[in-house]
């Protein structure tokens, strides 16, 4: 199957594109965002959406500018509508502060352009990567999903982050440039084994893939499952808190109901409790749940602060979760 075939069939089984929908395609003049612009536009007429493209300089090599005239050039080409910013990032900026800055100029540009969804070109060696760099720092479920096919841009956002070419390879993206005769351009950092995900992707991948050549195909069916399932047990977790009780600036639950939970779901419970109390971008460790879990199991103890900052207490058969900075 032509991977043109793969993207679109892509597309459909998630719902990353619906006829009339605006899409603004973040394009870096790498190879894969670059594979990313050429295959929608080739699908546009199949997708019936509205294009747009978008380029964030941060500014942090000298080739940015020619990378910038690069994109320019290309949607002019295709007569695509461009729009650009290029970051004023403090020198010794950090790899999140820089991300952060382009999501900001993503949405914004987006906003401006009443866009539904902003497209990234996130791939499958991507996602191999991110599924490793997250077991290596101890993850659970929701970390071995890795990347999901589409998300909020930002929390709380209307416009989605799509990712159409996720279970496409490297190799095959850049096979289709290569075959179609687009140009892209080359990030030298991308070289530079002083970065995690590349010493990574340098070292690390090549000595995995002499035990399983097909090591990425391996792994994105990992984070396709540990996806589905995380969704599950998320689900059933929702079902159990919607029986919670609120009172002021504390949540209450009933503790031989929770007792009764399997301990997978007792932890996925504890999570979105946490995340509602000290907001959605708090992601408290395996020991903080675990800590906060096992005194709601206990048959003693009256408090305790869990997860950081939860206050934990027993009353009359009752768990309650309170921010533990609150009164």
């Amino acid at each position: 199957m032509k991977i043109e075939a793969r993207v679109y069939g892509f597309i459909r089984e998630h719902g990353l594109v619906g006829r009339g929908d605006r899409l603004l395609i973040a394009v870096s003049g790498g190879p894969d965002s670059a594979a990313l612009f050429h295959l929608l536009r080739t699908l546009r007429p199949r997708l019936q959406c509205s294009l747009f493209m978008a380029h964030f300089d941060h500014g942090l090599r000298p080739g940015s500018a020619a990378d910038l005239e690069f994109c320019a050039a290309l949607a002019r080409k295709h007569r695509v509508p461009f729009v650009s910013e290029r970051a004023r990032l403090k020198a010794g900026a950090g790899e999140d502060a820089a991300r952060r800055a382009r999501y900001d100029f993503l949405a914004r540009a987006a906003g401006s352009l009443s866009c539904h969804a902003v497209a990234v070109g996130h791939q499958l060696d991507d996602q191999a990567e991110t599924l490793l760099l997250h077991l290596l720092r101890g993850s659970g479920l929701q970390g071995l999903a890795a990347m999901r096919p589409s998300r909020p841009l930002l929390p709380g956002s209307p416009v989605r982050l799509v990712r159409p070419l996720l279970a496409e390879s490297r190799a095959d993206l850049l096979a289709y440039l290569a075959a179609g005769r687009h140009q892209w351009r080359l990030d030298e950092s991308n070289l530079e084994a002083k970065y995690r995900r590349n010493r990574l992707r340098l070292e690390v991948m090549p000595l995995l893939e002499s035990f399983n050549p097909r090591l990425k195909e391996a792994l994105g069916r990992l984070a396709e499952t540990a996806a589905a399932d995380h969704d599950f047990l998320a689900g059933a977790a929702a079902g159990f808190l919607a029986g919670r009780e609120r009172e002021k600036d504390y949540f209450s639950l009933d503790a031989a109901a929770f007792n009764k939970l399997h301990p997978a779901l007792q932890r996925e419970a504890l999570r979105r409790l946490v995340s509602e109390l000290l907001g959605s971008q708090h992601r408290a460790d395996y020991a903080g749940i675990e800590a906060a879990r096992r005194f709601c199991l206990a048959a003693s103890g009256r408090e305790k602060t869990v997860a950081g900052r939860v206050r934990v207490s027993r009353r009359d058969g009752r768990l309650l979760f309170k921010a533990a900075g609150e009164r």
